[in-house]
């Protein structure tokens, strides 16, 4: 019976262990993955900044990609993360292409009609 309790309590420590370790694991990569960034700065034409553009960015270089959409703030600002330290060659803005090379911790401007 001790053996039984034993490998009951064995078993329940090593999975709330596997566990704890699965979410450090998540932790790390996330905390990883956000170490490049470019600011993306969308204002309009007639004056002002331009809330709610959808932004997205193509990564150049070894690894390539796409960073996921991302819609500007009320300021008419957005951060573009990405997981390599290639640059941007390439950002959206409401589906119109700007051509460039954006490195991480630049921003990006741009004036929209």
């Amino acid at each position: 019976m001790n053996q039984f309790l034993f490998l009951i309590c064995f078993s329940f420590l090593s999975f709330f262990n596997a566990d704890q370790a699965h979410t450090n694991i998540q932790e790390t990569i996330s905390t990883e993955v956000s170490d490049y960034y470019v600011y993306v700065h969308v204002s309009r034409a007639s004056g002002g900044n331009y809330a709610s553009a959808k932004v997205q960015g193509k990564v150049c270089g070894s690894l390539g990609g796409m960073t996921q959409s991302v819609y500007t703030d009320s300021k008419g600002y957005a951060k573009l993360t990405f997981s390599s330290s290639d640059s941007l060659c390439k950002i959206y803005i409401n589906g119109t292409t700007r051509e460039g090379n954006w490195t991480s911790g630049e921003t990006a401007s741009f004036t929209e009609r």
